[in-house]
């Protein structure tokens, strides 16, 4: 009744992106960050290219497999 209730998968993972993005930025660079980074990084890229696939099959916005 007041819009959308709740989070996309894809929105709290670059908000945790861009809040290590900026540890690394600044006193609290380490290499667990990056490490990190580097997993969200490729956690957005498949969840994308689920999408893609989702959209080209045109299911995308369903429960449809």
């Amino acid at each position: 009744e007041c819009g959308v209730n709740g989070i996309f998968m894809e929105d709290l993972l670059q908000v945790c992106r861009n809040r290590l993005q900026s540890f690394q930025a600044g006193d609290f660079a380490c290499r667990e960050n990056e490490l990190a980074l580097t997993k969200i990084e490729e956690a957005l890229h498949w969840l994308d290219h689920r999408t893609k696939d989702r959209q080209a099959c045109g299911v995308e916005g369903t429960t449809t497999k």
